[in-house]
């Protein structure tokens, strides 16, 4: 892995990413694994919601190629709070394709902490990743 000047991630995000977490395992301890990833997408956002977090959904991610800005297709599943990256996933297991996708999303968006939170892994601490840049 490349070595990265990495800046602490400020405590606010952090309390956010708490949240998401929680929030994953309350939804995942309420629904179970196996259901389609827009289910998991509506509940995870009502769940958080109601913690009084701010969640927006399906997020286009431009792509600055030289110098010009394309509408490529790319989507954050989920922003929280304004500062923290939720994708959603239900496989077997997370596969290593997802964690360079969101690492991509945080590097073009600049926001610093991501989760990977696969639905599909009937142990949800076993389905959880968390990235930082």
């Amino acid at each position: 892995m490349d070595e990265v000047d990495r800046k602490p991630v400020p405590t606010r995000i952090h309390e956010v990413g708490k949240d998401v977490v929680e929030a994953a395992f309350r939804v995942h301890a309420e629904l179970g694994h196996g259901l389609l990833p827009r289910v998991y997408d509506t509940c995870l956002t009502h769940e958080l919601r109601e913690r009084g977090l701010a969640v927006r959904r399906q997020i286009p991610v431009p792509v600055v190629y030289r110098e010009i800005e394309l509408q490529t297709g790319l989507q954050l599943d989920m922003l929280v709070g304004e500062c923290v990256i939720v994708q959603i996933k239900v496989g077997e297991r997370l596969h290593p394709l997802y964690e360079a996708e969101l690492r991509t999303f945080l590097k073009l968006t600049g926001y610093k902490l991501g989760y990977l939170v696969n639905f599909g892994d009937p142990i949800i601490k076993n389905g959880i990743r968390l990235l930082a840049l």
